[in-house]
């Protein structure tokens, strides 16, 4: 018996970022300069110290999982960045490490919105937004 997806599955709806970075991707291939606005991707090579720390911590044994929150001292140095992009009074306890935004916003969305409710949506704006207040069963706005 084929499995097939639950309805409210057909409320999202991709944004086609993905598909413009291939097709820009493809340009390049062929010899074309093409200025890259899709997938918020770096447009600039790693800072060595970066890369550094990184294999620093492979070849210490920092491989396995970490605190579901982040790593301390990465919650930390974030913490303390914060006053100076107008943040007051929060602490490490605060700041959640997550590898992206939008798992994020889809999270938050879904427990705050019931059905039928409306959501601001900002237009312009990233197109996943309608789709997730859509799947969390709200009407966006």
């Amino acid at each position: 018996m084929p499995v097939a997806p639950a309805k409210r599955v057909t409320a999202l709806s991709g944004e086609g970022a993905f598909e413009v970075f291939v097709a820009a991707r493809r340009l390049e291939d062929a010899g074309r300069h093409v200025v890259h606005l899709e997938i918020g991707e770096p447009d600039g090579a790693t800072p060595p110290h970066v890369v550094e720390a990184g294999v620093r911590a492979l070849h210490d044994g920092h491989t396995r999982y970490v605190n579901p929150a982040g790593l301390p001292a990465l919650r930390d140095a974030i913490a303390a960045s914060l006053p100076w992009r107008g943040v007051r009074g929060a602490s490490a306890e605060n700041v959640v490490v997550v590898p992206g935004a939008k798992p994020m916003v889809f999270y938050a969305l879904l427990a705050v919105l019931d059905a039928g409710d409306e959501a601001l949506v900002p237009d312009p704006g990233f197109p996943i937004y309608p789709s997730v207040v859509r799947f969390a069963g709200a009407v966006p706005v």
